[in-house]
C-alpha cells in the first residue's frame, strides 16, 4: 500500500478451523495482501486444554491484525469495521433434539435444551450461549452452544479493532447454505472436507442434523481417500434410516492443495468458483466471502445486535408511522367527544318540541370509526390470550389471532376473535373448538372453515374458529 493512500473500510474475514486460525480484510472489492495471517493452533504446555490453545493462537491473531492496522494513513478511516467469524464445529455442541413442547417458550427452551445437548454428551456450561433452529411444528430442532470463553476472545478482537461482530456462525451452517443455494437445494446429502475435520450434514428443507468426524491424518489426495469417505458414507447410511434413501452426497473439500473430487459411486465433487482477484486466499476464507454471512436463527449473535444505518432507517419509518397513527387516533377521539359533548348538551336544553338533528355522512362514519377504535382498545387482551391457551391434554398451535368488531359477528353489542391454528388430528380440533365454547369469557365459538396441510410430512389440520364475547 502506497504511504498516505486512504482506503476505505471493509470486513474482516475470520475462520477458526480444527488446527488452525486464519483471517484477510476485503476492502473495496479486493482482498489486503498484508492482512492474511495464519495462526497455528499448538499445544505447547502439557496439560493446556484445546480451547486455551484456541484463545491464545485468536490473541496472537489479534495482535499481527492489530498492528496492521497501526500501519495505515494516519488520516484515513479505520479500516476494519466489521468482523464476520466462521467456526468449525469441532469447537462447538451440535445435535439434533426431537420436537418437545418446552422448546416452544423461551423462557423454557434454553434450561431443555442444555440439558439434552449433556444427556447427548456434550459438556455445555452456564454462561455458554445456545441457539436453536426454526423448525416446523412437531419437527425435530438442530440446537448448537458456543463455548462463552470462545465469544469472549472474539469480542475482545473486535474491541481492539474499534469494529463490530456481525456474524458468528458455524463451518456446517455456511457450507449447507452456500451449496444449497448454488445448486437450487439439489444435494440432501452434503460432506466438507477440511484439515483434520469431516462434516456430514443433511437435510431437506433445512439444516436437519450435523456429524463431526475426525479426518485422517494425510490429506485426501487420491481415490484412496475418496473411497474411504464412500465407505464412511455407506456406514451412515446403514446405522441412519433417514440416509437410506439419500442417494447422492456432495462433497465440499477445504484443504488447499486437494483434487477435485470426480463423481464416482454416489459422491459428487463440489468445486468453489475461482478466485477473480490476483490476491488469492485460502479456500476456508474464499468460502466464508462468498456465503452470505447475513443473520441466521442458529448465529451467536441475537437478532439486533448489529443495528445497520438500514435498519435504523427501517426503525425510525416505523416509529414515525406508529405516531402518526396514534396523533390521527387522539385527534379523532377528541372530535367524537366534543360532538358526544354538544349532542348532550343540545339534549338537555330542547323542550317540548324536540329539534332536528342531522348529521352528515362523513360525521357518522367518524364517529363509528371512533366507536371502533375505542371498543379494540378496551378489549381484555391478557385475559383474552390467557383463555386461548390450550390446556396439555390438547395439542394445538395458536398460529395466529385477528380482533373483530361488532359488524363482523351481529349486529348486537357484541366482539369476537378469529383464530387460526394447528391440530395434528381431527379429534384435536374438535377438542380445542369445544375447550374455547366452554371458556367463561366466551358465549359461543364456531369452526368455520378447516383443510389439511399436505406440505408438511404431519399433514396437521389448520382450522379456523370464530369465537364471540358479550361485552
Amino acid at each position: 500500500m502506497l504511504p498516505g493512500k486512504r482506503i476505505g473500510s471493509g470486513t474482516l474475514f475470520l475462520v477458526i478451523g480444527a488446527q488452525s486460525v486464519e483471517c484477510a480484510v476485503f476492502v473495496e472489492n479486493q482482498w489486503q495482501q498484508e492482512s492474511i495471517f495464519k495462526i497455528q493452533i499448538d499445544h505447547v504446555q502439557a496439560g493446556d486444554s484445546p480451547m486455551t490453545a484456541l484463545i491464545a493462537a485468536i490473541a496472537q491473531l489479534e495482535s499481527a491484525i492489530s498492528r496492521w492496522q497501526e500501519l495505515q494513513p494516519v488520516n484515513a478511516s479505520p479500516v476494519v469495521r466489521h468482523v464476520k467469524a466462521l467456526v468449525a464445529d469441532t469447537w462447538l455442541s451440535a445435535a439434533q433434539l426431537p420436537w418437545s413442547a418446552a422448546t416452544k417458550h423461551a423462557a423454557t427452551a434454553k434450561a431443555s435444551v442444555r440439558e439434552q445437548l449433556v444427556a447427548s454428551g456434550f459438556s455445555v456450561e452456564p454462561l455458554d450461549t445456545v441457539r436453536l433452529d426454526d423448525a416446523p411444528f412437531g419437527q425435530p430442532r438442530l440446537a448448537i452452544a458456543y463455548p462463552a470463553s470462545l465469544l469472549e476472545a472474539l469480542s475482545s478482537l473486535t474491541v481492539s479493532l474499534d469494529a463490530t461482530l456481525v456474524s458468528v456462525l458455524p463451518l456446517s451452517v455456511v457450507a449447507w447454505t452456500w451449496v444449497r443455494k448454488q445448486h437450487h437445494d439439489k444435494f440432501e446429502a452434503l460432506a466438507v472436507q477440511d484439515e483434520r475435520l469431516l462434516l456430514v450434514m443433511y437435510g431437506q428443507d433445512r439444516l436437519a442434523d450435523v456429524t463431526v468426524r475426525a479426518a485422517s491424518a494425510s490429506e485426501p489426495k487420491d481415490i484412496s481417500a475418496a473411497q474411504t469417505l464412500r465407505d464412511q458414507w455407506q456406514r451412515m447410511r446403514l446405522r441412519d434410516p433417514q440416509l437410506a434413501r439419500v442417494e447422492q452426497l456432495a462433497v465440499l473439500n477445504l484443504l488447499p492443495s486437494a483434487k477435485i473430487l470426480q463423481e464416482m459411486n454416489g459422491l459428487v465433487g463440489i468445486e468453489l468458483p475461482p478466485q477473480s482477484d490476483t490476491i488469492t486466499v485460502s479456500p476456508r476464507l474464499h468460502l466464508a466471502l462468498l456465503s452470505d454471512l447475513r443473520h441466521q436463527p442458529l448465529d451467536a449473535l441475537p437478532p439486533g445486535y448489529n443495528m445497520t444505518p438500514m435498519r435504523w432507517l427501517v426503525a425510525g419509518i416505523a416509529l414515525f408511522l406508529i405516531g402518526f397513527l396514534l396523533a390521527e387516533t387522539w385527534q379523532t377521539t377528541r372530535y367524537a367527544q366534543a360532538l358526544v359533548s354538544a349532542a348532550n348538551a343540545t339534549q338537555s336544553n330542547e323542550t317540548a318540541v324536540t329539534p332536528d338533528l342531522s348529521w352528515s355522512r362523513e360525521e357518522m362514519a367518524r364517529v363509528q370509526a371512533v366507536n371502533g377504535v375505542i371498543r379494540e382498545l378496551n378489549l381484555p387482551i391478557a385475559s383474552l390470550l390467557q383463555a386461548l391457551q390450550p390446556p396439555r391434554d390438547i395439542r394445538v398451535a395458536v398460529l395466529s389471532i385477528e380482533i373483530m368488531g361488532a359488524s363482523s359477528i351481529n349486529a348486537d353489542n357484541s366482539s369476537g376473535v378469529k383464530i387460526v391454528a394447528e391440530a395434528r388430528t381431527g379429534e384435536e380440533m374438535a377438542s380445542y373448538v369445544s375447550f374455547i365454547s366452554a371458556h367463561k369469557i366466551f358465549t359461543g365459538a364456531y369452526l368455520m372453515r378447516h383443510e389439511i396441510v399436505d406440505s408438511v410430512p404431519e399433514r396437521p389440520y389448520r382450522f379456523t374458529v370464530e369465537a364471540v364475547w358479550s361485552e
